[in-house]
């Protein structure tokens, strides 16, 4: 019996799958720290950690696998994460950066499916852009606690799939110009967001569950676009209304699968036989057809 045989039911090939799959996890504390846990248990086999921040005694609670000796090192959350991931898969491969992730692009570019816990909606639009633009399956989490009156609060959160082809999160409406700009006034304002572990640990383990459902066969997924709503008073996940009353019937406006590609790109640098721009662009090619099949499979249901 080897270390995997009782994940055997996601599929006959599932283990190599899984070994050979490259994920991104943008945004490494609240929930992004379960994903690396989890992830390493479950045997992905390469990873991509981006974020630029050090642990402080305020990620402790919240921030799976670290210990009170970090925050007294000042240690890097992107070395933490390969500490955890190990923990789970000695044999993973990590590449770390200790950076914002708009500067980790051309490795992020390489990863099958990426994995978002960031804090805010500016960052949430640009990284989901990204990845529509490079036909790479997008898997977003965040929670939020807010007052209800002077000793009440409420606990909330969202998991949303976003596939090319699929809708958006614009589509429905978690991220509009309106929010953008109030947050954009607000910048610097609010001061850290309240989280707690066990919201986190929900959101991104219904994640984690949606994403090995896209690499291995263990159930048909039926829809592109996944949006899950969590209500941490009573603990439940739902699909809005809003999902089979109105998208269920109407195609993403936002992402036309035509518009594919680095926008910035230059023509010019391949004319004048740019290697490496080249291989970039090859690459891109590779992991569009690899990654179609999922959603035309999904779209032909």
């Amino acid at each position: 019996m080897n270390d995997y045989s009782r994940q055997s039911f996601l599929g006959a090939n599932s283990q190599k799958i899984l070994s050979a799959a490259r994920i991104g996890l943008v945004g490494y504390s609240g929930g992004g720290s379960h994903y690396g846990q989890q992830f390493g248990h479950i045997g992905i086999g390469n990873f991509v950690v981006v974020d630029h921040k050090k642990i402080v005694a305020t990620h402790r609670p919240r921030f799976v696998g670290s210990e009170p000796k970090d925050v007294t090192a000042g240690r890097l959350k992107v070395d933490i994460a390969e500490r955890q991931i190990k923990r789970g898969n000695p044999s993973a491969k990590i590449q770390k950066f200790a950076m914002q992730w708009q500067k980790a692009t051309d490795s992020l570019l390489l990863c099958d499916i990426i994995f978002g816990a960031v804090d805010s909606y500016k960052e949430r639009d640009e990284l989901e852009r990204f990845c529509r633009r490079n036909m790479i399956p997008y898997i977003d989490i965040g929670m939020d606690v807010r007052a209800i009156d002077d000793d009440k609060y409420s606990i909330s959160g969202q998991i949303i799939q976003s596939l090319p082809g699929g809708h958006c999160m614009r589509c429905c409406q978690f991220i509009t110009d309106d929010k953008l700009t109030l947050e954009a006034e607000k910048y610097g304002d609010a001061g850290p967001a309240p989280q707690v572990v066990w919201a986190n640990g929900v959101l991104a383990s219904t994640a984690v569950g949606l994403g090995v459902a896209l690499m291995c066969p263990w159930r048909k997924e039926e829809r592109l676009f996944r949006w899950l709503s969590y209500d941490g008073d009573t603990g439940e996940l739902k699909t809005p209304a809003m999902v089979r009353q109105y998208l269920d019937h109407t195609r993403c406006s936002h992402h036309p699968l035509n518009e594919l590609g680095d926008p910035l790109c230059d023509i010019r640098k391949f004319r004048n036989g740019a290697d490496q721009d080249l291989k970039h662009a090859t690459l891109k090619s590779k992991i569009a057809h690899k990654l179609l099949s999922i959603w035309q499979g999904i779209r032909s249901r």
